[in-house]
């Protein structure tokens, strides 16, 4: 499971180092998310939901055209949804500028791909509200995504913690919904495009 990349001010660092340093009071004085956060949180697992739903699609229609890459045509319809976006952009890429705004879908492609990092936090990790602050702090205690993100286990008594700004997940779900429409509209062109 890939992760988002750090993204760190000096309060979330402060918050950061006062979680791992702290004791097991300070991770139990940690807040439920409220009715909003759940509401975010479960749209963005929606969007990527969807995402995946259209981008199969699209990668159905392609393959039948025969646009698929040998490589990709041996795998076909067994692709992990970590995949889905790259491969898309591989056949669209390469699609006639007079057809299809090239650059356009890439940039769209490119963001939802790396959304992606964010859908795997909040649908991976036990979340919490940080007190006082509209922060999130993500924890996990799960060995194998440790070795997976990290190249080792986490340790005793260790786990991985991620804080992240409640606004900055929120704007990026709103951000992510222009997208999940223009796929949408994409798919039919394609798919008359492609499947005729």
């Amino acid at each position: 499971m890939a992760l988002p990349k750090e993204y760190v001010t000096p309060e979330l660092r402060a918050i950061m180092d006062k979680l791992t340093q702290g004791s097991e009071e300070e991770l139990g004085r940690l807040l439920p998310l409220t009715p909003e956060d759940l509401r975010v949180f479960g749209g963005l697992i929606q969007l990527y939901c969807f995402f995946d739903f259209n981008l199969r699609r699209a990668i159905e229609f392609f393959h039948h055209a025969g646009l698929l890459e040998r490589k990709s045509m041996k795998k076909y319809p067994d692709f992990y949804d970590s995949e889905l976006c790259d491969l898309v952009a591989s056949i669209v890429s390469k699609m006639d500028p007079d057809q299809e705004n090239v650059s356009e879908a890439m940039r769209r492609l490119g963001l939802v791909n790396g959304g992606r990092l964010y859908r795997n936090l909040v649908g991976h990790f036990s979340a919490r509200r940080y007190p006082g602050r509209d922060i999130y702090v993500f924890l996990s205690k799960s060995d194998r995504d440790a070795r997976q993100v990290f190249g080792d286990t986490l340790g005793k008594e260790h786990a991985h913690i991620g804080v992240a700004v409640c606004q900055d997940i929120a704007n990026l779900v709103k951000d992510l919904a222009t997208h999940d429409e223009w796929l949408g509209l994409r798919i039919p062109h394609w798919h008359a495009r492609y499947m005729g």
